[in-house]
């Protein structure tokens, strides 16, 4: 947006707005806005006095904003800004608001987010070469279950049973007691979405604060991989392992697997590869194995834990490597997981009682044991915010994957355990 001139054209001396009337309107600078409310605020853009209703930079003019902004422009074509200071999009490198630093498109969503041309583009890559790999793979054998029906088709398990047979020729050791507390496990699962940072990992609001509620001190992020670019094959997960030297016993290590970010054309390219299109998670189940592997013969327990489709993928490495640990939110894993799992054997699931994802489907997608179901929140809901939350409860101090089940009640039809 070009500066205007330091004096607005003579017929509007006496307002330097093009609102009608300013009751302030001497006081701020010439604006493109349509009203005024008069009060003075600092743009944390460029540092001016403007005001309260042209106090968010908008380069659209539309609603809001001062059109004389020296600051980095927020560049979306949506009108609503939120007046906080210029983030940077991950992917087209422009600045925008808080509101609208999230890449979304128009057709995708009406209000906040910016058209970003880089996620734009990547989102329909993503899809066409997700439908092109999954038709591909009908000739390389590699086509599960039609991901609605459940059908195992014979190429599909060929292709799991192979992968399954490479986990097993790696020897790893069956680890059903390692226990670690919902709350930290909730909380690594929560944090594994923020991988371009790692400090992020450990501390995603850096100083605490909501998305920082338990403490990780005692951990460090010791591995940490993030998704090839969108249009990148074979399907690959994003991952950190988090690990603790002190304490009782051997050293700990958690392997949290990160589901999908709705904002991300590579991780809706992958997983919608990996499971709504229906290919088998093959290739993600002997490289998480890998990883399990390596972290136990440098002398650790390994737990795995994830959210959503993270928490599908953990059922199925901890089902088929016979180790512990919780997946939140997450929809059964159904015939791809292993036979190493079950009651009793470390890995718990734990949902939403309304749950949109974790829900889908039970008699086809289904857990290898029974699921807790959370029942604090009224409604659906797929957050792991909330989970978070939840699971960090006071209540709950001291919750385990090992004791989890012990500290809740049946229901009374007696198909799943609810948390107290």
């Amino acid at each position: 947006v070009a500066k205007p001139p330091a004096h607005p054209p003579f017929f509007f001396q006496a307002s330097p707005s093009f609102l009608m009337p300013c009751d302030e309107g001497k006081k701020h600078p010439w604006s493109w806005g349509l009203m005024c409310s008069g009060g003075k605020s600092r743009c944390e853009w460029c540092n001016q006095q403007v005001c309260e209703y042209h106090f968010g930079n908008n380069s659209s003019g539309s609603v809001g904003g001062h059109s004389d902004c020296a600051g980095p422009q927020c560049t979306s074509n949506f009108a609503t800004c939120d007046r906080t200071k210029p983030r940077q999009c991950d992917h087209c490198k422009d600045f925008y608001c808080a509101y609208h630093v999230q890449p979304v498109g128009l057709a995708l969503c009406p209000k906040g987010g910016h058209n970003c041309p880089k996620y734009t583009a990547g989102c329909a890559v993503a899809a066409v070469a997700s439908v092109a790999t999954t038709v591909a793979s009908k000739n390389l054998r590699g086509l599960s279950e039609t991901g609605i029906t459940g059908r195992r088709d014979p190429m599909s398990v060929q292709v799991m049973t192979s992968a399954r047979g490479d986990v097993n020729a790696m020897n790893i050791e069956e680890d059903h007691s390692a226990e670690c507390s919902l709350a930290v496990l909730a909380q690594m699962a929560h944090n594994v979405y923020d991988l371009a940072d790692k400090r992020s990992l450990l501390n995603p609001a850096r100083e605490g604060g909501h998305h920082a509620i338990v403490d990780l001190r005692d951990w460090d992020v010791a591995e940490c991989e993030q998704q090839p670019d969108f249009t990148g094959y074979p399907v690959s997960l994003a991952y950190a392992v988090y690990v603790r030297h002190a304490g009782p016993g051997k050293p700990m290590a958690v392997l949290a697997i990160k589901g999908t970010s709705l904002d991300s054309a590579t991780d809706i390219s992958h997983d919608l590869a990996e499971v709504i299109m229906g290919l088998p998670p093959a290739v993600p189940l002997v490289r998480m194995a890998r990883v399990v592997k390596n972290f136990q013969e440098a002398g650790f327990r390994v737990m795995v834990t994830g959210h959503s489709l993270g928490g599908y993928m953990a059922e199925v490495v901890a089902t088929t490597c016979g180790i512990g640990g919780v997946g939140f939110c997450a929809p059964g894993s159904g015939w791809h997981k292993g036979n190493k799992g079950g009651e009793g054997k470390g890995f718990q699931n734990v949902n939403f009682e309304h749950d949109v994802a974790g829900n889908v489907m039970p008699g086809i997608f289904e857990h290898a044991q029974w699921s807790v179901y959370v029942q604090d929140i009224c409604g659906y809901n797929h957050s792991m915010d909330v989970m978070l939350e939840c699971m960090a409860h006071p209540s709950r101090h001291g919750w385990t994957n090992i004791n989890v089940r012990a500290k809740c009640r049946s229901c009374a039809t007696g198909y799943y355990t609810v948390v107290a």
